[in-house]
C-alpha cells in the first residue's frame, strides 16, 4: 500500500468520513476510534521493511506522545481526589485521546513530504465536494434533527453544514501559498484562490482570520518581474469575489463585532471561567482537572456549565489546559515555536504554527480530527528536523484535472 493512501485513510478515520449519515448509521464514534487504533497497529505488518531515517522512529519523537499521555493520566488523579470521579471512569471517558497512537504509526512508516501533501490534497477535494453536496441536501451529514430543520429553514448567509476536515483544507492551502511565494505560478495561485474562496464560504471565522492574514501577506511577497501587473490582477479578482460575497462578509463582520462587544458571549464566559474559576487548587491549575464523565457528579456539574453557555470545547487549547493540564500545552507550544523560529522548517509549517498561536481557541488535541492534525504537524516537525530541510524548495502540486501518468 502506498504511504499516501495509508495517511489518507487515517485522515478519513479522524474525521469519521465527514460524519456522513450513511456511515454514522452503521458505525458509532467508538467504532471509528477502534478502527483508528487498529489502523495504527496495521502500520507494523504493512511497512515492516527498513526505514530510510532510523532516528525518526525513536524515543526522540515518540516521547511527545508519552508526554501528552502523562499529562492526561496525571489529570485522572485530579478528577479522582478533587472531583470524586473514579480512575477507571476517567480512563474510559477520555478514550478519544488514545487515537494519538497514530503518531508513532506515522513515525514508523515515514511518509515523504509528497505523501503527506497528496493525502491532504485528496482530503481537501473530498471536503469541498461533501460541503457542496450538504448545501443541496444537509441530510447527508449526521446532525441532530432540530439543527437540520433550522438549516433547511434559515434565512441568513450560512451555507452548507459545518463538516469535519476544514483544518486539513487550511493546511493544504498554506502549502499552495508557500509554493507560489517561492516560485510564482498563476495555476498554483488560482488553485489557492479557489480554496481560499471555499474557506470564506465555509464561514468559520477563527480559520478565516488566520487564512486571510497569510493570504494578504503572501500577495506582497510574490516574486515575479510582472509583479505590478499581477498585483492589479489579484486585487481585481479579490474585489470581484468580495463584491459577489459581500453579504457574507457583512454578516460575519456584524456577528463578530456584536459578539466581541458582548460580555455574555459564550466564548468570553468560557475563557474567563476555565482560566480563573474552574480549578479548585494549584494542583488542578497545573495538571488539569481531568475529563468529566456525564454519569458522575463532576459530569453533571460540567453539564450545568454547558446549560449556561460555558463549553470547554469552545476554547480549544485553553480547554485542553483545563482538562489535561500544562504538560500537553507545553509540548505543543515547544513544537510550534520551533517551527516558527528555526529556518530549516518550510513556510507552510510556519503559517499553520502562527495560526495556532494567533487563535488557540480553534485548535485542541483532546479528540479527532485534532489529534490526527497535530500528529501530522509533529511528524513534519520531526521529518524536516532530521533531513535538515534548509532551504525549503517549492513542492510539486498535482491538480485535480491533471492526468496521472
Amino acid at each position: 500500500m502506498k504511504k499516501s493512501l495509508y495517511i489518507f485513510i487515517g485522515l478519513l478515520l479522524s474525521i469519521s468520513f465527514w460524519e456522513l449519515s450513511v456511515i454514522s448509521s452503521i458505525f458509532s464514534k467508538d467504532t471509528i476510534s477502534l478502527f483508528t487504533w487498529l489502523w495504527s497497529l496495521l502500520a507494523l505488518p504493512l511497512y515492516n521493511k527498513g526505514h530510510k531515517i532510523k532516528s525518526l522512529y525513536s524515543a526522540k519523537y515518540i516521547q511527545y506522545m508519552y508526554w501528552i499521555l502523562l499529562g492526561v493520566f496525571i489529570s485522572m488523579f485530579s478528577a479522582y481526589f478533587f472531583w470524586g470521579q473514579k480512575l477507571i471512569v476517567s480512563f474510559y471517558t477520555q478514550r478519544a485521546i488514545y487515537c494519538i497512537i497514530m503518531l508513532p504509526a506515522i513515525l514508523y512508516i515515514q511518509p515523504s513530504e509528497n505523501d503527506i501533501i497528496k493525502s491532504l490534497k485528496w482530503i481537501t477535494i473530498g471536503t469541498m465536494i461533501i460541503w457542496i453536496l450538504s448545501i443541496i441536501n444537509p441530510g447527508i451529514i449526521n446532525i441532530r434533527e432540530d439543527l437540520l430543520e433550522n438549516i433547511q429553514h434559515r434565512e441568513n448567509t450560512d451555507l452548507g453544514v459545518s463538516i469535519r476536515g476544514i483544518r486539513y483544507v487550511v493546511l493544504y492551502f498554506y502549502i499552495l501559498v508557500m509554493n507560489y511565494m517561492k516560485k510564482f505560478s498563476i495555476k498554483t495561485f488560482m488553485y489557492a484562490l479557489f480554496i481560499f474562496t471555499f474557506i470564506l464560504l465555509f464561514q468559520n471565522r477563527s480559520l478565516l482570520i488566520g487564512a486571510s492574514l497569510i493570504f494578504i501577506y503572501s500577495i506582497f511577497k510574490i516574486r515575479s518581474k510582472y509583479k505590478p501587473v499581477l498585483m492589479l490582477l489579484i486585487i481585481g479578482i479579490i474585489l470581484f469575489i468580495t463584491s459577489i460575497s459581500k453579504n457574507i462578509w457583512l454578516s460575519l463582520f456584524q456577528q463578530t463585532q456584536g459578539q466581541l462587544a458582548d460580555p455574555d458571549y459564550n466564548r468570553w464566559k468560557a475563557i474567563h471561567y476555565y482560566i480563573f474559576e474552574h480549578s479548585p487548587n494549584w494542583f488542578c491549575y497545573i495538571f488539569g482537572n481531568g475529563f468529566a464523565s456525564l454519569n458522575t457528579t463532576y459530569g453533571q456539574y460540567i453539564e450545568k456549565l454547558r446549560s449556561m453557555g460555558i463549553f470547554a470545547v469552545d476554547i480549544g487549547l485553553i480547554g485542553l489546559w483545563a482538562n489535561f493540564g500544562l504538560i500537553p500545552i507545553l509540548i505543543i507550544y515547544k513544537i510550534i515555536l520551533n517551527l516558527i523560529l528555526k529556518k530549516e522548517y518550510p513556510l507552510f509549517l510556519k503559517f499553520i504554527s502562527f495560526h495556532i498561536l494567533l487563535i488557540p481557541t480553534i485548535f485542541t488535541i483532546q479528540h479527532n480530527p485534532h489529534i490526527m492534525f497535530f500528529s501530522i504537524i509533529i511528524y513534519l516537525y520531526a521529518y524536516y528536523k532530521e533531513i535538515n530541510y534548509n532551504p525549503a524548495p517549492a513542492i510539486t502540486i498535482q491538480y485535480p484535472h491533471e492526468r496521472q501518468h
